[in-house]
């Protein structure tokens, strides 16, 4: 007599039940990361909003000396450049409190040559840095930089760096807003 056991059918019911071409099984890992970044995502940008002071921040501006509502968080990240290098990263975080969209235009810095405004683009599985002549905040939204996302590229570093760094941060208006910087090692 046979016996015909659930280890037996076991083989046939998954292999007919999965009918996708290999190819796509080479996407499961992909997939998998992209969901558990996409779900926390809220628990990040709530931890990172808990630990920065959003008040609003000194600024000069050719109209009158009232409290602005675009505000950076204190301070701006930045990495000390490697040994034998003159460039760095920087990572603010921007907040457009208005009701119209604001435009940051320009990053600068005494202890730069000049800071641009990047972005990353993935096209053809490949990730590419991309320069962007400014940066559009809409109205009651943030700009959050990151490694991998929006970041500040500053080229022609002084070295050593100086202890007491700021940076001043042009806006649409006629507006620049001067924040410190926090050096920190890779």
């Amino acid at each position: 007599m046979n016996s015909f056991g659930i280890n037996d059918a076991l083989p046939t019911i998954i292999t007919s039940r999965i009918s996708l071409p290999r190819s796509w099984f080479s996407l499961l890992p992909q997939l998998a990361l992209s969901l558990l970044f996409f779900t926390s995502l809220p628990s990040i940008a709530a931890d990172h909003m808990s630990h920065h002071n959003h008040g609003n921040m000194h600024t000069s501006s050719n109209t009158e000396q009232a409290s602005t509502t675009i505000t950076i968080a204190d301070p701006v990240k930045i990495y000390q450049p490697l040994p034998g290098k003159n460039m760095s990263a920087g990572y603010p975080m921007i907040s457009n409190g208005e009701k119209q969209p604001r435009q940051l235009l320009s990053v600068s810095a005494p202890w730069a040559e000049r800071i641009e405004i990047h972005t990353h683009q993935h096209k053809f599985g490949m990730m590419k840095m991309v320069k962007l002549d400014n940066l559009n905040i809409k109205a009651g939204e943030s700009a959050h930089f990151k490694p991998g996302g929006l970041h500040l590229m500053i080229f022609g570093v002084q070295q050593p760096l100086p202890k007491n760094l700021s940076m001043t941060f042009c806006f649409d208006k006629d507006q620049c807003i001067d924040q410190m910087v926090e050096v920190t090692d890779y």
